[in-house]
């Protein structure tokens, strides 16, 4: 009982710093851009925890549990994702007037790439909404196990999208603020306990696996997500609502630190399970085993309420971006058929539709959305920093980062370690192709900002 109250409350507090404090909002400019006035302590908590998300948690943590202390190489993406991040993209993209990333490709390169990156962030952001979902979903089935996984994912993706509704970013950012604080205390609590009675011989049964974890392949996840998260809309959608570009900057220097940090200790308190005996089936499942079995009452009730907000923090700032960008499309053809509310209502009702259709594997079908996202790599560095680059230098790169991309998977396949060659193979190509593309068809006017 002191579990289920406190894990209430817990949601009872989410739901007040989204609904109670302020007025609904209604413009673009406050639904969509929490109207540009986000302080540096607000920004960086909303961007820890929009990458302190509950699949990459689970998918991390897996990785602790099979290979030990080698997995640390993993939340490595992070931090150098985001201080890339904060030296190429941060500024740029909060002086930009914008209401999505998508924006940037329709002003500087034209309709035809604004649209296609639209659609290419859009399908990749469904991806990662229904992983969200999938995630989540796993870690709730073993605590209500009468109910079906349909039923269950409709209840949470329910309960997210409630969180969000009345006043969009501005409640994404409120309720990332109390959740920050949550985290920030009960990590380094289950980091204790999970550290805590390590049996000095472990069973070699249960020995780790680093083998598991090609460091290649740890070095690919790094460059994806240091070449990807320049063009992350939810993160996008966050920088815009920077009250100044310098307050952007330093949030993302601050937020790389802290999620390095916390993911970290999350790695390390599965790798420490496993080293105390815990044979589990399923390696995704470390840290809610730790919460079941490891934490006393209370604490637990309060581990399963952050790891609702980990994933709901997450998936309503995505649901959020998306609005955003269907909202700036809309508004180029001069037609707004749907509110913005609507919109993030049949948002959310897709992202469910694909978790319960297309999400097995979490931490690779996460991986596997970032192909179009890569692909716009090139197009974005050199739109924000590079004068001369050109319309179709721009789309050239684009499309050959797609095809690699796909290229790869189909032939090696996730077993293959399919990320090591679209990585290391897809960086040249797509930098290579886009600054050759930009030479040999110039723009016939310098004037495209």
């Amino acid at each position: 009982m002191l579990d289920i109250t406190i894990f209430c409350a817990y949601l009872l507090l989410l739901l007040l710093a989204a609904w109670w404090k302020g007025k609904a909002q209604d413009s673009n400019s406050g639904f969509l851009l929490g109207n540009k006035a986000t302080g540096l302590a607000a920004l960086t908590a909303t961007l820890v925890m929009a990458e302190l998300n509950m699949s990459t948690l689970l998918g991390f943590s897996s990785m602790g549990y099979i290979a030990g202390m080698k997995a640390l190489l993993l939340p490595f993406a992070f931090l150098i994702g985001l201080l890339f991040y904060s030296l190429t993209a941060a500024k740029p993209w909060q002086r930009l007037n914008a209401l999505s990333v998508s924006d940037l490709f329709h002003q500087k390169y034209g309709s035809f790439l604004g649209a296609t990156a639209s659609v290419f962030l859009f399908l990749a952001m469904l991806g990662f909404g229904a992983t969200y979902i999938k995630s989540l979903t796993v870690i709730f089935q073993p605590l209500l196990p009468q109910f079906p996984s349909y039923a269950l994912s409709i209840c949470l993706s329910a309960s997210v999208l409630l969180l969000c509704i009345r006043s969009g970013l501005l409640s994404v950012i409120r309720v990332d603020g109390v959740s920050f604080i949550a985290a920030l205390i009960f990590i380094p609590i289950l980091f204790y306990f999970s550290a805590s009675d390590i049996p000095s011989l472990m069973p070699s049964s249960l020995a780790y696996a680093p083998e598991n974890l090609p460091t290649s392949y740890a070095f690919s996840i790094i460059l994806l997500t240091t070449f990807t998260y320049i063009a992350s809309p939810w993160y996008g959608q966050r920088i815009f609502s920077a009250r100044s570009p310098r307050i952007a900057s330093t949030a993302v220097v601050l937020a790389a630190i802290i999620v390095f940090v916390l993911y970290g200790a999350m790695v390390l308190s599965a790798a420490y399970l496993r080293q105390q005996g815990a044979a589990l089936n399923e390696p995704e499942m470390s840290i809610p085993y730790l919460v079941q079995y490891h934490l006393p009452d209370g604490l637990r009730g309060w581990g399963y309420g952050l790891f609702f907000a980990l994933a709901a923090t997450t998936l309503s700032g995505l649901w959020t971006a998306m609005t955003a960008m269907l909202r700036s499309e809309f508004e180029r053809f001069q037609t707004s058929v749907f509110s913005n509310r609507q919109l993030l209502f049949f948002i959310a009702l897709l992202s469910w539709i694909l978790a319960e259709l297309l999400v097995d594997s979490i931490l690779r079908k996460l991986i596997l959305a970032n192909i179009p996202v890569y692909a716009l790599s090139f197009s974005i560095l050199a739109g924000f920093h590079w004068s001369i680059v050109s319309r179709w230098g721009a789309t050239i790169s684009t499309f050959v980062g797609l095809l690699w991309g796909i290229a790869c998977y189909i032939y090696f396949g996730e077993e293959g370690f399919y990320t090591l060659y679209w990585a290391f193979g897809g960086l040249p190509l797509i930098f290579g192709s886009g600054i050759v593309g930009s030479l040999v068809f110039p723009d016939a006017r310098a004037d495209i900002e």
